[in-house]
């Protein structure tokens, strides 16, 4: 039986005012995209922040996720202190903390205007949801305070099912600190991820998290004959790596962690992983299991079905970052303009505006690049190409038409020399890097792909044209993503999930409010 949260926000979130409010702060809030201020009244803001209080009280996601859109929306559009504030409260009432802190910070919310009852609820929570991680306190979304728990537990196999920008990684390399610094005895964990081009940005990533530690934790991608149990050791592969190791040592994996684990249903690798995950049950049945998941898929039904019975499962469709999906289509009687809408889950897309530029968008080749340019002024941007070929090409048209950005240090230059010298003397990216912008995939020199990777992590490429890369993993979230018909190759299209695992590179947790994912055409 409903209670009396749930009935009341049904009830606003059904009255036609609401709608017609909410549907006015989204295109406020989006507003700069055509060259336009977004505001709205002061009276309509403070009702807008009292509904988001009311969603947030809900359960169940769709509510909490409205709530937390209403609070991102108007910390875009308001300038009002008690509104800022009420966003704040909304964000940690649904367990958001890290994006009610970057909020509070980024918009000097006064919390001590809110009634007392509200910021003891809020600190009430967020002790629920601090925990010691290696001696230091660690304040996880309610989501990540479930997976946590999970991990902790007598379960030997938990699988995690969550939207990409969940933040899945962030309490996975916690709870690999906490297992390592605690762990009184050889401990050797295999971490499988989908593709090659993930490799140095896992094994980086942990071997910074776990170098604190007292205990040296040995952290390898490339597995060598005759591997021992005999430390504590991490190893970073992917299905066919972790076959070599198997192949070659009678080692045992104490706790096996697959990312993307949906690729078991994948043709020839995900037999391979499969076989992988059995082979690591059949050394150790006590084997510890831990599999990853985007969108739809089960992740339970994947550990059952290489023979682990005691499952425990998190799952979540909450996004803690706002992400639009817009749609970017053209006139062909106004050639020079960019009709953008926003997608709704029900009912028609809604009517943003009309961004006019000095582009021609009679050919349809021209649309993506102008696209991006365009709309991609603020903050950094993906864009995302099917194939080796296209990304060149696509990088090179964007690269063509920038001002080379400042390069103080000379660091992009640098960039530039080292690929002539390395790579090819006429080497496209080189030209490109030096205006900030690049392409990515997974066949070039891992030197090469890593230090793309750090240039664009520390903002100093504007542009990122990547293929099926960003796909599966590569964890680059950014501003903006740029879809233009998308295909897997080059004439498969998407489906929904591998859609979904790209738009959730849009918008980045505690860095940013919202992400954009247009899509092209």
């Amino acid at each position: 039986m409903p209670n009396f949260s749930d009935l009341l926000a049904s009830k606003v979130r059904a009255n036609p005012a609401f709608v017609q409010a909410y549907d006015r702060l989204q295109v406020a809030s989006l507003a700069g995209l055509v060259g336009k201020p977004g505001a709205i009244g002061e009276e309509e803001a403070r009702k807008l922040a009292q509904s988001a209080v009311i969603f947030a009280q809900g359960s169940g996601s769709a509510m909490q996720g409205l709530a937390q859109d209403i609070a991102y929306a108007l910390a875009q559009t308001s300038e009002d202190g008690l509104v800022r504030a009420a966003c704040t409260q909304v964000l940690n009432s649904i367990g958001n903390f890290p994006a009610g802190n970057f909020l509070a910070k980024r918009s000097n919310a006064m919390q001590d205007v809110l009634p007392w009852t509200m910021q003891l609820d809020a600190l009430g929570r967020e002790h629920r949801n601090t925990f010691e991680v290696h001696d230091k306190p660690v304040v996880f979304t309610d989501f990540q305070v479930d997976v946590w728990k999970q991990l902790r537990s007598n379960h030997q196999a938990v699988a995690i099912r969550a939207p990409t920008s969940a933040g899945k990684s962030f309490v996975l390399q916690s709870y690999l600190l906490d297992r390592f610094a605690k762990a009184a005895s050889p401990l050797s964990v295999a971490y499988v991820i989908p593709s090659r081009a993930l490799l140095h940005e896992v094994q980086g990533k942990l071997t910074k998290q776990l170098a604190g530690l007292e205990r040296k934790v040995r952290v390898t991608s490339v597995p060598q004959a005759g591997e021992s149990a005999e430390e504590l050791q991490i190893f970073v592969l992917t299905q066919e790596r972790l076959q070599t190791l198997f192949d070659n040592s009678e080692i045992r994996i104490e706790e096996l962690i697959v990312d993307e684990a949906q690729q078991i249903a994948d043709d020839a690798r995900g037999i391979l992983l499969q076989h992988c995950l059995e082979e690591a049950l059949a050394r150790s049945p006590s084997t510890k299991l831990v599999l990853l998941t985007p969108g739809r898929q089960d992740a339970a039904a994947v550990a059952r079905q290489v023979g682990f019975d005691d499952v425990g499962v998190v799952q979540s469709s909450l996004r803690p970052v706002r992400q639009n999906l817009i749609y970017c289509d053209f006139n062909p009687r106004s050639p020079t303009d960019i009709i953008l809408s926003l997608h709704q889950e029900s009912g028609p897309a809604l009517a943003l505006g009309t961004l006019k530029t000095d582009w021609g968008f009679e050919r349809k080749e021209s649309r993506l690049v102008g696209a991006a340019i365009e709309l991609g002024r603020e903050g950094q941007s993906l864009v995302y190409a099917p194939s080796k070929s296209p990304a060149e090409s696509i990088a090179t048209s964007i690269a063509g038409y920038l001002e080379p950005p400042k390069d103080k240090n000379g660091q992009l230059k640098e960039l530039a020399e080292f690929i002539k010298k390395h790579i090819h003397p006429k080497y496209a990216l080189a030209e490109c890097v030096v205006s900030g912008v690049a392409f990515h995939y997974g066949s070039m020199p891992t030197a090469l792909t890593k230090a793309l990777e750090e240039y664009f992590d520390d903002g100093l490429l504007k542009y990122l044209v990547c293929t099926s890369t960003l796909l599966h993993g590569v964890n680059l979230p950014a501003r903006n993503i740029f879809l233009y018909r998308p295909t897997r190759g080059v004439d498969t299209p998407l489906d929904a999930d591998g859609f979904w695992n790209l738009a959730g590179r849009g918008g980045r947790m505690s860095k940013d409010v919202q992400g954009n994912v247009f899509l092209v055409d």
